[in-house]
């Protein structure tokens, strides 16, 4: 991320996170391993990685005594919006029969992401300047 920017390696990370939801949905109609090991593998690796990358920025806008709360708020944020995110995914599946609303709802959440990152990392480079 300091090579090539965080926001652009952010935005790496959520549209392979995209890329794995799509691959999920596409489970659906086509059953295989290899689109099963192409969602582990854009999803998965990718949740990881954004990890230390969040706490990278966090650290460097948040400097100081505050940053232990601050982050702490931002991780209960997450768990939140995590737990918001399956709730309402099991209530569109319950409203409309099918998983396809739930994965549109996972990609939306990941492009809100994306967005998020970008109007922080303006944010970020005017704090690093």
């Amino acid at each position: 991320a300091e090579h090539y920017g965080e926001r652009r390696v952010a935005t790496i990370s959520y549209s392979c996170s995209i890329l794995g939801v799509c691959a999920l949905a596409l489970l659906q109609w086509h059953a295989a391993y290899s689109v099963l090991l192409a969602f582990v593998l854009l999803f998965g690796a990718m949740q990881g990685s954004r990890g230390p990358l969040i706490a990278t920025l966090v650290a460097r806008l948040f400097a100081g005594a505050g940053i232990g709360s601050i982050y702490g708020g931002l991780a209960l944020a997450m768990g939140l919006g995590g737990a918001v995110g399956s709730w309402s995914a099991g209530l569109l599946h319950d409203l409309t029969g099918g998983y396809g609303a739930g994965f549109v709802l996972s990609a939306l959440g990941s492009a809100a992401g994306i967005v998020l990152f970008w109007k922080m990392g303006k944010t970020a480079e005017g704090a690093a300047a």
